[in-house]
């Protein structure tokens, strides 16, 4: 995960995600990832307007719109925080 934290901050100064609401499977695992890269990320988007997803994994994440406190705890705990 090394090479892959260090590319964006050898690339960007910021990155935006809209829409973060649609990710789903493995692409929810990989925010943790990217907000560690050393570079601004900004996700935006809303719950209440999922209409699709990024993809399927099997069973990755499947649970993650089932409950918001769930989901925030999850990134709170890796230094990402919602607002609103």
């Amino acid at each position: 995960m090394a090479d892959i934290r260090a590319r964006p901050e050898r690339n960007v100064d910021a990155l935006l995600i809209d829409e973060v609401q649609g990710l789903a499977g493995h692409d929810v695992n990989f925010l943790p990832v990217l907000c560690s890269a050393g570079i601004s990320v900004l996700l935006t988007g809303g719950d209440c307007q999922h209409t699709f997803d990024t993809g399927r994994d099997g069973n990755t994440n499947v649970t993650l719109d089932d409950n918001i406190t769930c989901q925030e705890t999850r990134f709170t705990e890796v230094g990402m925080f919602p607002d609103g």
